[in-house]
């Protein structure tokens, strides 16, 4: 029987990476860390990755994962959201610029300042999907591994960061429709179907941002129009947070570390800058759009939207706004 890498056979690596990612979660919501259960499955799997035993996480249920978060998001909307962002649209379309021009300011710094060639600085700083940022870097002649380190730094630093300033900002969530009775089948069977059908449509199509964007967008005109109420059970949230997780954690690895290991402390940085400004702009334009600094600060975060609705969804805020604000930067970019 052949080893594979880090010297663990698979059935090992996944118990190892189950028992840490359970260990992490519980430490984390004993102390009512935000989105306890994607972070501590993110931490899990880049400590395993980078001690050379990482897995592969397969392809579909990172799909799934995105699907049902998309679901999630959709069952956050509510009649006054459309209104809402209808009046405040000029502003919200303002912090999605203002995100933009930090990312652009700092690709320019880390150029000039010969950090970073001009094609890897544009490709690894841009607040966009990573995975379509490595594969536009490869295109273009990047160094798509540190893009890929830069890009996968980026999500970690803003998923760990936000969650401990929802901690400090956590505003009560508000009552869930649900509370308090249970899910009728028309409403868990339409919810699992838009769920279904957003995996279909992105693997079909080969369309990663789909599996999100669909359910969001069909959950919500349901919802809405009053076809049906979207319910996701909690075992099934619970499942895409880890696998969304898992996802990320395992882009790391010790050859790509390695490899971009003298300019880490640079990135760790760069990024840090690039967090702060995001957010003290995105509070400075929600004062004026009367937004909350929770909501504000969510919702101009550079990280990746799947992740930051998983906090956004954990801690109280007009999530409408910030998901709203997110997804217009997600196609911006």
């Amino acid at each position: 029987m052949s080893m594979e890498r880090g010297g663990l056979f698979p059935a090992y690596r996944w118990l190892t990476v189950i028992l840490l990612t359970a260990l992490l979660i519980f430490l984390l919501t004993s102390i009512s860390m935000p989105a306890s259960q994607l972070l501590g499955a993110m931490l899990a799997a880049i400590a395993v990755s980078v001690c050379g035993a990482g897995a592969q996480l397969p392809r579909p249920l990172f799909l799934l994962g995105q699907s049902v978060v998309g679901c999630v998001i959709a069952a956050s909307m509510h009649r006054g959201t459309i209104d809402e962002f209808l009046r405040r649209w000029p502003l919200l379309l303002g912090m999605v610029a203002m995100v933009l021009a930090v990312a652009a300011l700092l690709s320019w710094y880390a150029v000039k300042r010969e950090i970073l060639p001009g094609s890897t600085a544009a490709w690894g700083i841009s607040p966009g999907a990573a995975p379509m940022m490595i594969l536009l870097a490869e295109r273009h002649g990047a160094d798509f591994r540190l893009v890929a380190v830069m890009q996968y730094v980026r999500m970690v630093m803003v998923s760990v960061v936000a969650g401990m300033i929802a901690k400090i900002w956590s505003a009560p969530l508000p009552p869930s429709p649900r509370d308090g009775e249970s899910a009728g089948w028309a409403d868990l069977g339409g919810s699992l179907s838009i769920i279904l059908a957003g995996f279909a449509l992105a693997a079909l199509l080969k369309k990663v941002s789909l599996a999100m964007v669909f359910p969001a967008l069909a959950g919500a005109i349901f919802k809405l129009t009053g076809v049906f109420d979207i319910h996701v059970p909690q075992p099934l949230l619970l499942a895409a947070n880890i696998a969304i997780g898992w996802s990320v954690g395992f882009r790391f690895d010790r050859g790509i570390v390695l490899h971009s290991l003298r300019l880490l402390p640079k990135l760790i940085l760069l990024y840090a800058v690039m967090i702060t400004l995001c957010g003290a702009g995105g509070i400075a334009i929600g004062r004026m759009a009367e937004l909350d600094p929770l909501t504000s600060y969510l919702a101009t975060s550079p990280g990746g939207v799947d992740s930051l609705a998983i906090v956004a969804l954990s801690v109280g805020g007009n999530i409408s706004m910030v998901m709203a604000v997110q997804m217009l930067r997600f196609f911006g970019s």
